[in-house]
């Protein structure tokens, strides 16, 4: 009777113990709002109709997390079909008609110095394999609430775009949308390039996502990113030629 009630009593503790592990371990989900910032020059014979053009555009993300691992998707379900205004603004800005890579995932995991880029390109899925590096991130002195929570500020330069973030320890984990990773807790609000482009948390929620959510993508062609930029380019090249074949057909029927 006495081992049977020192095995009830270890099964108690034991429990009790998980589950204050449990309670510990820190996980959320995130939802970000990207504002793209258009370019656009108003001149010559397009310059008033330029002008009526959108001068941004936003698009939804959705950051899930833990202790060990993130991951960074597109909130489709909250993302628009772009307006043909849209189409416009975007045309002129480059980025409408020819052929784009579109993120699908960004995977980290820092304990194996891994991310895992998920784009699609041209219909097709691919997943580029980058070891993480180190980002030497200068802290800054300012702070700034977002979302209810006091955030620090760090800058850095990644592969020539100046980057501002803002981070709380509040959350201390290192991560945050995008690429973005190695400060002392979560990003709330990635700036590039003086407002180019603006990453920012609009929802936080600290309920443990479902495990699901944060495995590694396995589905889509792995290349390197040299390889993948050589696929791009090719294919690009084929684009613009079916496009000139097509305008000077235009042109010949037109005669």
């Amino acid at each position: 009777m006495k081992s049977i009630l020192i095995l009830i009593a270890a099964f108690i503790l034991s429990s009790i113990g998980n589950n204050l592990k449990a309670q510990a371990q820190l996980g959320g989900t995130v939802k970000y709002q990207r504002v793209a910032n258009f370019s656009i020059k108003a001149e010559g014979e397009w310059a008033e109709f330029k002008k009526t053009l959108p001068k941004s555009r936003t698009t939804n993300f959705i950051l899930y997390f833990n202790e060990d691992a993130s991951q960074f998707v597109e909130n489709s379900k909250e993302n628009e079909a772009p307006t043909d205004m849209m189409k416009k603004a975007m045309w002129f800005a480059g980025t409408w008609g020819r052929p784009q890579v579109k993120l699908m995932k960004y995977y980290h995991h820092p304990a194996t110095k891994l991310q895992v880029r998920q784009t699609e390109f041209m219909t097709r899925l691919f997943r580029e394999h980058v070891d993480m590096k180190k980002i030497k991130w200068k802290m800054g002195v300012a702070t700034k609430e977002i979302m209810g929570y006091i955030c620090m500020q760090a800058e850095t330069e990644l592969d020539g775009e100046k980057i501002l973030a803002w981070f709380t320890t509040d959350i201390p984990v290192s991560t945050g949308p995008e690429r973005y990773y190695g400060l002392p807790g979560l990003m709330l609000e990635v700036n590039l390039n003086q407002g180019q482009t603006v990453w920012l948390a609009n929802k936080i929620d600290l309920t443990m996502p479902n495990a699901a959510l944060l495995e590694e993508p396995k589905d889509g062609k792995k290349v390197t990113a040299a390889k993948y930029q050589q696929i791009q380019d090719e294919k690009i090249a084929e684009w613009e030629q079916q496009q000139k074949k097509k305008e000077s057909d235009k042109a010949v029927r037109m005669k």
